[in-house]
């Protein structure tokens, strides 16, 4: 385990300060300012997941409130939200078009309701298919 400690400045503000800990044997070989890159990238993903969860996921209310019911929800969401992030950030080294990821992922959204309406559409109530 290594603890780095860093410094943040910014113009115009006051500096502060983080402490965080990186763990596994590559720990070592990891610079200070690679580290802390990595983390304040972590921070990012996490920031970009709740933020899109409330304004555009309607994540804003959670359906259970027992203490294990919202832990779930909770890491079910942050996996599904990670895994899709991860799409949308590698996508198969393609330039991503819009360069904004939020809008991308947005599209993804739309492209998977306007399916699930069509084979609603398809399919009647009763579960047989419509010609």
């Amino acid at each position: 385990m290594r603890v780095i400690r860093a410094a943040i400045t910014k113009p115009d503000k006051e500096p502060t300060s983080w402490c965080f800990a990186i763990i596994g044997q590559p720990a070592r070989k990891v610079s200070r300012r690679t580290a802390l890159k990595i983390v304040r990238a972590r921070w990012h993903l996490e920031d970009t997941a709740f933020n899109q969860w409330v304004q555009h996921w309607n994540f804003a209310h959670v359906f259970r409130h027992t203490a294990n019911a919202l832990l779930a929800v909770l890491l079910l969401w942050t996996l599904a939200f990670d895994l899709l992030q991860l799409f949308i950030y590698r996508r198969l080294k393609r330039p991503r078009r819009p360069k904004d990821p939020t809008h991308t992922i947005r599209h993804l959204v739309e492209v998977m309701l306007r399916e699930v309406a069509t084979f609603a559409r398809a399919h009647s109530l009763d579960g047989t298919a419509r010609q």
